[in-house]
Formats: C-alpha cells, sequence, structure tokens
C-alpha cells in the first residue's frame, strides 16, 4: 500500500470519527432537550387537583418513555433518575421516600415498555411494551402504597389496605394509561421531527407507513379520551 492510499484511509478514518462524534453530541443534546420538557410536564401538572388529597397525575413519563423508545431503555433510566433528583430539589415536599418512589413508579412503566419494544420495534410491539409498562407499574405501585404509605403517612396499614382496590389500582391504571395514548400520539411525531434534523438516521424503524401512522394517532386520541373521562369520573 503506498502513501497516498494510506493518507486516503486514515482521511475516512477520522472523517468518520468526527461524524460519528457530532452524531453522539446531537443525541446528548436531544436528551437534555427532552430531559427539560419532561420536567415542564411534570410542573405542568402539577396544577391538576390532586386524587384523594395525595395522588398526583404526572405526564413527564410521556416525554420519559418516548426518548427511552427511541434511544433506549438505558436512557429512559438515567433521565428517570436526573428528573426525580431535580423533583427533589426544586418542588417535591416528600424527601426521599418521594425521590424512591418517582424512580420506582416511572422506571417500571418505562423499562417494561422499552425493553419489549427494542426486541419487537413494530406498532405490535410498541402496544404490547406500552400495556406491560402500565401493567407492572400499577402492580409495582400497589405493593409500594401496601408496604411504604403505612409509614409515610402515619396511618394504620389496615387503612391502607381498604384504598388499594378502589383508589390506588384505578388511580394507576388510568395514569399510565393516559401517559400511553400520549407517548402513542407523539413518538412518530417525534421520531420525524429528529430525522429531519439529522439527529436519528432515516433508516431507523419507526411506524413508517401513512396508513398506520393515521391509526396510531385515532388509537391514542381514542385511548386519551377514555382515559381521561374516566379520570374525572371515576376519581373525582
Amino acid at each position: 500500500m503506498n502513501t497516498t492510499q494510506k493518507k486516503k484511509e486514515n482521511t475516512s478514518i477520522a472523517s468518520e470519527q468526527k461524524t460519528k462524534s457530532n452524531f453522539d453530541v446531537k443525541r446528548l443534546t436531544t436528551l437534555a432537550v427532552l430531559a427539560a420538557l419532561a420536567y415542564v410536564a411534570m410542573l405542568a401538572t402539577r396544577m391538576i387537583p390532586q386524587v384523594s388529597g395525595f395522588l398526583s397525575f404526572d405526564a413527564k413519563d410521556a416525554v420519559i418513555l418516548t426518548s427511552s423508545l427511541i434511544f433506549g431503555p438505558a436512557s429512559g433510566l438515567i433521565m428517570t433518575v436526573v428528573i426525580s433528583l431535580l423533583e427533589l430539589v426544586t418542588v417535591s415536599h416528600t424527601g426521599w421516600i418521594g425521590l424512591i418512589m418517582n424512580i420506582i413508579s416511572t422506571g417500571a412503566f418505562v423499562l417494561p415498555a422499552s425493553l419489549i419494544y427494542k426486541k419487537m420495534r413494530s406498532i405490535k410491539g410498541m402496544i404490547i411494551g406500552l400495556v406491560s409498562g402500565v401493567l407492572c407499574a400499577t402492580a409495582m405501585m400497589m405493593l409500594w402504597n401496601y408496604l411504604i404509605t403505612p409509614l409515610y403517612m402515619e396511618v394504620p396499614r389496615e387503612a391502607v389496605v381498604t384504598m388499594l382496590i378502589p383508589i390506588f389500582m384505578p388511580f394507576n391504571l388510568i395514569k399510565y394509561t393516559i401517559n400511553s395514548g400520549l407517548v402513542l400520539l407523539i413518538y412518530k411525531r417525534l421520531i420525524s421531527i429528529l430525522q429531519k434534523m439529522h439527529i436519528l438516521k432515516v433508516g431507523e424503524k419507526a411506524v413508517s407507513k401513512k396508513s398506520s401512522a393515521i391509526g396510531v394517532t385515532i388509537a391514542a386520541v381514542v385511548v386519551l379520551a377514555i382515559s381521561i373521562t374516566l379520570f374525572v369520573i371515576v376519581l373525582f
């Protein structure tokens, strides 16, 4: 191999490394922006009245899960921890117990959904992932409320047990279903924006067919309409 060929190869390798570096920087910047949006979503939904005086709806899970579906489960877990810490030091009044609850709650919703979607990158995989996330997070929060709420609120465990089925279970099922509907609504649009900005490769899988995208949007609207109606009727 002559000197000219070596120089061309070295130049090509350097160019590829620079492109990859710029691509990684764009992704990190995008994740930071999405984390900020998740934090804003958390602040905005704090204005919604609490259920039973202490249960709060939180829309940050929809942003975190959407990011996790696009960039992978690890990014979703990191965002969960970072935003939970920010919430702890800025607006939370529940201390370290609230921090742990936020991480468990969001993590139990985000990880199952994103792990399943990572293995099945299709509409079917997304739906299965979202349903799994809703059920897993609801079950986890039922267990959390049974174990921790009596200690945190200083009430008898028997009193908490009477609230598990009529209050905690429907609240969490509806809460995570609403967030799932929001994910269905924004996922494809966010993918398209990131591809136009060259943050994602155009070849990366998403809900690509126009008919499929319309179907997902309709499904998202129906899910949100039903869930929000149930949220208002059942819980208030």
